[in-house]
């Protein structure tokens, strides 16, 4: 059993280092090991870590406002084009 890290950093030496109102859990998900369902299912972490919490909500604002600008959800509402 090899550990192989996979995330380039940077790096904290400890998780006391983090600042614990400057992390945010995203989301997760289940994943079949190469996309096959007989392979074990992996569970996927999706998370984001700033120096401090206004970096966070700094971070959580803009992505409010790209979700809010999204040409997607802007042309249906503006009945521009429809999605199938």
């Amino acid at each position: 059993n090899e550990w192989w890290d996979l995330c380039a950093g940077p790096h904290v030496e400890s998780t006391g280092h983090i600042d614990k109102n400057a992390v945010m859990l995203e989301s997760v998900a289940g994943a079949y090991w190469r996309g096959d369902e007989s392979n074990a299912m992996l569970q996927r972490i999706y998370g984001t870590a700033w120096e401090n919490e206004e970096q966070l909500k700094a971070y959580l604002y803009l992505k409010e406002e790209a979700k809010r600008r999204d040409h997607r959800r802007l042309g249906q509402e503006l009945d521009l084009f429809s999605i199938q």
